[in-house]
This record gives C-alpha cells, sequence and structure tokens, in this order.
C-alpha cells in the first residue's frame, strides 16, 4: 500500500468500524501517518470509529520497528483523528504505558492484541495478565 485509500470511503459506507493497517506504508513515519490518518478519515467521514493498527513483524505484520519507534508512532496516532488504537501487548510496558497516556490524553480508546501463531491459548489463560 503507498498511501492507496481508494477503498476507504467503501468501507466507510459499509462498516462499523474501518481498520487502517497502517504497516503497510511505504513510508513508515509519523508525519506519514498522521497525514495517511487525517485522509482516511475524511474518506470514511466523522460517523464511523477509525481503528489505527501498525502490526509489527513480531506480531505477524510488516512493520519492522523496535518498541521506541513503535511507541513514536503510537502516540503521533493518538494526536490525529483515530478514534481507536491497536496496541500490541508484546511492547515493552514503558512504551505501553506512554501510549496509553497520551492515547487518554487525546480521547482515543485502545484495543490490546496479541497473536499467537502456533496455538489458542487454553481459556483459563485468556483471563490472566
Amino acid at each position: 500500500m503507498a498511501n492507496d485509500l481508494s477503498s476507504a470511503a467503501a468501507a466507510g459506507a459499509a462498516g462499523d468500524v474501518v481498520e487502517l493497517r497502517l504497516d503497510a506504508l511505504s513510508i513508515l513515519d509519523a508525519s506519514n501517518v498522521q497525514n495517511v490518518l487525517c485522509a482516511a478519515r475524511a474518506a470514511i467521514g466523522q460517523g464511523v470509529p477509525l481503528l489505527a493498527t501498525i502490526r509489527t513483524k513480531k506480531e505477524g505484520g510488516l512493520a519492522d520497528l523496535t518498541d521506541a519507534a513503535y511507541g513514536e508512532l503510537g502516540t503521533a496516532i493518538c494526536t490525529v483523528l483515530a478514534d481507536v488504537l491497536d496496541v500490541e501487548v508484546s511492547t515493552t510496558p514503558a512504551v505501553i504505558a506512554a501510549i496509553q497516556q497520551q492515547a487518554r490524553e487525546s480521547g482515543v480508546k485502545t484495543v490490546f492484541s496479541s497473536h499467537n501463531f502456533v496455538e489458542t491459548p487454553p481459556t483459563e489463560r485468556w483471563s490472566t495478565p
């Protein structure tokens, strides 16, 4: 994806929530991420929540980022027009805390995700931190 938002308007018209996967951007920096989010918001309109996701390679995505770089992008996302931010629980606790703080200050909700490519953990572990 080279900042192609051609299907964003259709997704906004059809979906209850639109997820924008940012890890496929050709330029993955704070400025470009913010620009793409603003363009996506304009395309889908204000009535549909926008979920921003940057999936790292360690979680099966395309972004080859350090935790610090992931945190920088996460906090940058919170300052623009995303309604919800996907945060990977495999990120270091300090980076998660910084993202959460910025999200709360900006009124952005957070969703925490974890991806196990080997098995589905037993249900007993789902509620264990």
